[in-house]
């Protein structure tokens, strides 16, 4: 089983930097929008694995950001201010094989 650890402060860099390397431009405003809601494994809606399938499935641009509440039960805190999501996966990732993905792990707040 692999484990992502995202922190709120830097979790695009935690969960993705190998793939925001090619991915530095801005989101453009027509992209699609898929938002990651949960820390759970699985193709529900909201899931990370989810929204990568739904960029894999359609023409981008696409965009993926997070908003993941603090009642999640992926959610760990050290005090108030501070905390991380744990996304635990059961298996790798899908592939992402469309150009034009904006993934913006700055839209995940502590709130």
């Amino acid at each position: 089983m692999m484990t992502l650890k995202l922190r709120y402060c830097l979790f695009a860099l935690t969960l993705l930097v190998p793939l925001l390397v090619p991915l530095m431009n801005a989101q453009p405003a027509s992209a699609s929008l898929y938002t990651v809601t949960f820390t759970a494994d699985n193709v529900s809606v909201g899931s990370l694995r989810w929204a990568i399938t739904q960029v894999n499935l359609g023409d981008g641009p696409h965009a993926i950001n997070f908003n993941i509440p603090r009642s999640d039960p992926g959610f760990y805190s050290e005090n108030a201010t501070h905390g991380w999501w744990i996304i635990r996966l059961n298996s790798a990732l899908p592939a992402i094989n469309k150009r034009h993905v904006y993934i913006d792990g700055t839209t995940q707040t502590i709130n």
